[in-house]
């Protein structure tokens, strides 16, 4: 071999390394831009999430005040209830001692 065709020779093993590392820069170029275009579909998604997250708590909290105003009330009826079995206990204690008519 001579030294022409040997400097062809690797210039040809360093065009196609070019050719190559071009290649593989366009490959992780395409990559980055998935990955970037992933995180940020993952942010997005995690936002909404959080929002709906947010809007699922305030409904609980107002369902929470809706049974908390409930039970106030039942324990309102009860303590009625309750004074109103006093009286009726009350009055059906003096019955026998009132005469009959």
């Amino acid at each position: 071999m001579n030294l022409e065709s040997r400097v062809e020779k690797l210039e040809m093993g360093q065009e196609a390394l070019d050719h190559t590392f071009r290649d593989l820069v366009k490959v992780v170029s395409a990559t980055h831009e998935v990955v970037a275009l992933v995180l940020k579909e993952q942010q997005d998604t995690r936002r909404e999430l959080n929002e709906f997250k947010g809007e699922v708590n305030a409904q609980f909290r107002q369902i929470d005040q809706r049974f908390d105003q409930q039970d106030k009330r039942f324990d309102q009826q009860d303590r009625r209830f309750d004074k109103i079995e006093e009286i009726l206990i009350q009055i059906i204690g003096r019955l026998p001692d009132q005469p009959a008519i």
